[in-house]
């Protein structure tokens, strides 16, 4: 899931791309003849370069912002699985004060407790 690229990220690697191409670009178009089969096949030439020096900066911005979505869908799933586990946490340190038959209440808050502590020590 990543987010939409914003304007700013954009222009950066607009300007990236720019960088990377414009002065081999102003300097090989020069006195260029562009027409015919000759002229197709110096295009086809540029082409290739251009997306040859492109393409690096490509797959940079798109790691960098994968990784960048990665962290932040991690981080909110992690939030989420605090936030269950606190709750399943409390639900058993109340579920101890439960009147039930023979304390089954109590041993159940107990070993839902002792399921999420050994969870937790076999993941450290």
């Amino acid at each position: 899931m990543t987010a939409p690229m914003t304007p700013e990220r954009e222009q950066e690697l607009r300007q990236q791309i720019v960088d990377a191409i414009g002065p081999n670009m102003r300097l090989g178009l020069q006195d260029a003849e562009l027409y015919d089969e000759p002229g197709a096949q110096r295009i086809s030439e540029w082409v290739s370069w251009i997306a040859g020096a492109v393409l690096p900066i490509v797959r940079a911005a798109v790691a960098a912002d994968g990784a960048s979505a990665l962290n932040e869908d991690a981080g909110d799933r992690a939030r989420t699985l605090e936030a269950e586990v606190a709750a399943a946490r409390r639900f058993a340190a109340e579920m101890r004060d439960f009147c039930s038959p023979h304390g089954v209440a109590t041993m159940y808050a107990d070993q839902l407790t002792k399921a999420m502590d050994q969870a937790k020590e076999n993941h450290r």
